[in-house]
């Protein structure tokens, strides 16, 4: 899951923040650096893996985020407004590895009030309007 407001955990770093998710499922120690600073690679954010969430831009802790979201290899990703709290550029990027990711084969579900963005992207969009699917 990827939250419009991040979730991190303020008293941990950037690494310690992805990790957790491994931590809690039993992961080895030795695993756990080994994916946590590949995952951290993939989303660019390799050589900040020391900071605390404090000290990151919005789009770097969303990008945080995503490295938590995907760090046990998911099938799917839901993103509650993943771009709702950025400013263009980083909204443009995030947007951008979002669909990284899912050319990589993981389903990214993702849910906005951007109909303007919901409209430029060419994929399979659903709408719900007065509590129904269209």
């Amino acid at each position: 899951m990827i939250f419009q407001d991040f979730k991190l955990l303020r008293d941990r770093n950037v690494f310690d923040n992805v990790a957790f998710a491994l931590q809690v499922t039993g992961a080895k120690k030795t695993f756990i650096k080994r994916r946590v600073l590949q995952i951290l690679a993939l989303v660019g954010l390799g050589h900040l893996r020391n900071m605390m969430p404090a000290q990151l831009s919005g789009g770097e802790q969303q990008k945080v985020s995503i490295a938590r979201a995907l760090v046990n290899q998911p099938f799917a990703l839901l993103a509650d407004e993943p771009l709702g709290d950025l400013d263009k550029n980083a909204a443009s990027e995030v947007l951008q590895l979002l669909r990284g990711i899912n050319h990589q084969g993981t389903t990214v579900l993702m849910a906005t009030h951007d109909a303007d963005l919901v409209e430029s992207l060419p994929y399979r969009c659903l709408r719900i309007e007065r509590g129904k699917i269209l």
